[in-house]
Formats: structure tokens, sequence, C-alpha cells
């Protein structure tokens, strides 16, 4: 048995595979949200989300920049952004639910109340 066997070289995959290592690319958007840039982060993010067939720039885009973007869209108070990222991330439309006005003030027990009401139409 030879120690080598050949095989054929492709440099395209060779060069996907090549420029997409490391695979989380979005170290300079952490950066600028780490130092509290949340404009510069959300341009770096749209920037890395940003699929042009033209150019040469051939990267796998990681479902995490979805998610991440969507995050500072809600930091920053764009949530019709957030919701639309978010949903690119879960590859679904969410559906968002209108919670009742409700006698109880404190919001995290109007929120489990919502949820169980929820959870029983479920079932």
């Amino acid at each position: 048995l030879p120690l080598f066997i050949p095989i054929e070289f492709n440099k395209t995959a060779f060069h996907v595979l090549l420029y997409n290592v490391p695979f989380l690319q979005d170290v300079l958007a952490r950066a600028y949200h780490k130092n509290g840039d949340i404009d510069k982060a959300i341009n770096e993010y749209e920037r890395l989300i940003t699929y042009d067939p033209t150019s040469r720039d051939i990267r796998i885009i990681h479902p995490l920049y979805h998610y991440r973007l969507a995050k500072l869209y809600e930091e920053k108070g764009v949530n019709d952004k957030a919701i639309k990222e978010y949903e690119k991330r879960l590859g679904k439309t969410l559906k968002l639910v209108k919670l009742k006005p409700s006698k109880n003030s404190n919001s995290s027990l109007v929120i489990k109340e919502e949820t169980e009401n929820i959870i029983e139409k479920l079932k």
C-alpha cells in the first residue's frame, strides 16, 4: 500500500475552506460592541451577513451572526430589525404575543401568567 494517495486538488474548495478558518470572523464586531460602539458593531455584522455574488469574497455566513446582530438591534431599540434577524437565525417567522393588561404590577409574574395561559391553550 502506498503511503501517499494523490487526490484531485480543487482550488475553489480549498480557498473557501482556507478563507473560513477561523470559522467565526466577527472579532471586529465583538470588539466594537465591547467598546460600546454599537453602530460600528451593527455595520460590521451587516457586512458579514451580506452576500455579493459578484465578489471574490467567498465566506460562510455563520447563523450566530444573525443572532448577535439581532441582539445589537434590540439593544439599540430597533425592534423590527431585531425580529427579522431572529427570524433569519431561527429559519421561521415569529408570532408575537400581545400581553393583556394585568392587575399584577410585577412584570415577571405577568410574563409567567401569560406563558402559562399560552401553554394551556397549546394542550
